[in-house]
């Protein structure tokens, strides 16, 4: 089914061909700054044991703030490359003031699923949140296993969209809006799925580590999962009525008032590694 090319699940997609790219900018930076997002990005650098690498690469990088995060904590004989699909994002990433000040720090326009590298060329990999956006993520996959050499780490965090939850006190309008959202992504059980691509790949030492972000609040829960747009695009595919989309969003602002609003989702961390041969 279509949507958007302002809806956050799809949206992230193809950037590029939006007039909205402030949109997508704004909800980057908003997830930025939740301390949980925060958390879940200072495990990630830990787990790619920064200090010992000697070629780093991120695949996603967007508008380059963990790029930016990681060149902090690499030694100065270390290379760090990101790759973006989008242009528009690359171009943001160049004019943070912080892209002047690494000269071992390197952009690229490319698609994941064919890597401009040659093989072996990195020891760590970091993508987050990108592959839910991307079709045949496997491909993405092997093509990290190519270009990693052996006993190198690759770190991915994204989401399991199956799990999104809204504490309504119709279960049936929750399941509704829940499986709406989740279909709406590429791959919306990326992060359940991950684990047979990186095994199929030749990853060994595949290690989940969950983690859960709960919002209670509606403004906030709106910003960074487009919950009324979601109900209004529901509406329209007749999965709602026009009277459900306005109880769904009067119960939501209810509850976000006495303080019972709850939605949830829970993500992982995974680690793997290529074996030395």
């Amino acid at each position: 089914m279509k949507k958007e090319n302002d809806y956050l699940a799809v949206g992230f997609q193809n950037v590029d061909d939006t007039q909205k790219q402030a949109f997508y900018l704004a909800c980057l930076r908003s997830i930025d700054a939740i301390p949980y997002f925060q958390e879940v990005k200072e495990r990630s650098y830990d787990l790619l044991k920064l200090k010992e690498a000697k070629a780093v690469l991120e695949i996603g990088c967007g508008m380059g703030a963990d790029l930016f995060r990681m060149a902090e904590r690499i030694s100065d004989r270390c290379t760090l490359s990101g790759v973006d699909q989008s242009l528009f994002m690359l171009e943001e990433a160049k004019l943070n003031p912080c892209y002047a000040q690494y000269n071992n720090l390197f952009l690229y326009h490319a698609d994941a699923r064919s890597l401009p590298f040659e093989s072996q060329k990195f020891d760590r990999c970091r993508i987050d949140r990108t592959l839910q956006h991307i079709s045949h993520p496997e491909k993405v996959i092997n093509e990290v296993f190519r270009v990693l050499e052996s006993g190198g780490i690759c770190v991915i965090y994204d989401n399991d969209w199956s799990t999104f939850s809204l504490s309504l006190r119709d279960s049936r309008l929750s399941r509704i809006v829940e499986i709406y959202w989740c279909d709406a992504f590429e791959n919306g059980r990326i992060a359940i799925e991950l684990k047979g691509y990186l095994h199929r790949a030749g990853f060994t030492q595949i290690t989940y580590l969950p983690s859960t972000l709960v919002i209670e609040d509606f403004a906030t829960a709106d910003k960074l999962y487009d919950i009324e747009k979601t109900l209004f695009m529901a509406e329209k595919e007749n999965d709602l009525t026009k009277a459900e989309v306005k109880k769904i969003l009067e119960e939501c602002k209810e509850q976000t008032k006495e303080g019972t609003f709850l939605c949830a989702l829970t993500s992982y961390t995974i680690s793997a590694v290529k074996e030395s041969e």
